[in-house]
């Protein structure tokens, strides 16, 4: 398995990104199976679908984008005692310190139930 990161997913489907063609790359051997079944989180999700709403302003696009997530791969559920550690976790840091968000530490609870595997 691989849990597949926001950016990259927001890069493919925007193709104005500075990230689009490396997104590319990266998903066509993903897809070919290179490196197991892609896996997100809701909170991935949540984020794929919303920040191209915002970037292209198209409704269609952020709904066709939802909808592939949907059929093409697995999702793991942040439940609450995940997303309380999460939430725990990033309010004890400062901004100053570190400019990670809570997605970051979702994904490391996440993480904890697959093999992580480097592209």
């Amino acid at each position: 398995m691989i849990l597949l990161d926001s950016s990259l997913i927001v890069a493919y489907y925007n193709k104005v990104d500075q990230n689009h063609a490396i997104s590319r790359d990266i998903l066509r051997r993903i897809d070919g199976g290179e490196f197991g079944t892609p896996v997100i989180t809701d909170h991935v999700f949540d984020e794929s679908v919303t920040v191209i709403l915002a970037r292209t302003g198209s409704i269609p696009m952020s709904k066709r984008l939802g909808g592939i997530l949907l059929d093409s791969t697995f999702m793991i559920r942040i439940g609450p005692e995940a997303f309380s550690l999460a939430w725990k976790r990033f309010s004890k840091r400062t901004w100053q310190a570190e400019l990670h968000g809570m997605h970051e530490h979702s994904r490391v609870r996440a993480g904890r139930h697959i093999e992580y595997r480097h592209l």
